[in-house]
């Protein structure tokens, strides 16, 4: 399961050390390179990844494209990370047979915003953020860390739920976090 989360971050430039089975550190050593990705089962790139993904290319050079092929309505996190300054866009994808290449139940009469376009290097600020889901409450907790300024990310217990001591363990990654 971890092999294809590896590789595309190795891809974008990730440092990677295994330090013991299954057990990895991961560390900054240069610019980010913008890639795509599309979600997909395993051992594809897992839908629960894209959100996190998201904030990473959000520091990556140029634009690179998320296309969430697993879930409906996955991409709750980016009109909050617009508040904080992301340049994150919609975009429209022709695809042929969408009932066969989506993983949910298609209907052609519906409206679907399942890609992203993500550009990179944008500088962000401080914004009250609001949480609507697990997976995309970390990655607008991450995304506040990245901004200039405090920020205030309301919704925080659904974190709690799904993230044993979360602000306890970015303290220690040396985040700039309180609970209030």
């Amino acid at each position: 399961m971890i092999a294809s989360f590896l590789k595309i971050m190795r891809e974008a430039g990730a440092g990677i050390e295994e330090i013991s089975n299954y057990k990895y550190r991961f560390f900054y050593k240069g610019e980010i390179n913008s890639i795509n990705i599309e979600t997909s089962p395993h051992p594809g790139f897992m839908t629960d990844w894209q959100p996190s993904w998201a904030i990473l290319m959000l520091k990556a050079k140029g634009s690179s494209v998320i296309h969430e092929r697993v879930f409906e309505n996955r991409f709750s996190y980016v009109e909050e990370l617009k508040k904080l300054g992301a340049k994150i866009d919609f975009v429209d994808v022709l695809i042929e047979n969408p009932e066969f290449f989506y993983h949910f139940n298609f209907e052609k009469e519906r409206l679907y915003r399942q890609t992203i376009k993500i550009q990179g290097g944008e500088e962000l600020h401080n914004a009250i953020l609001d949480i609507s889901d697990l997976r995309a409450g970390a990655a607008l907790a991450c995304g506040a860390l990245l901004a200039d300024g405090e920020s205030i990310v309301n919704g925080a217990s659904i974190l709690e739920r799904g993230y044993e001591n979360f602000v306890e363990k970015v303290r220690k990654l040396g985040g700039e976090i309180k609970k209030v």
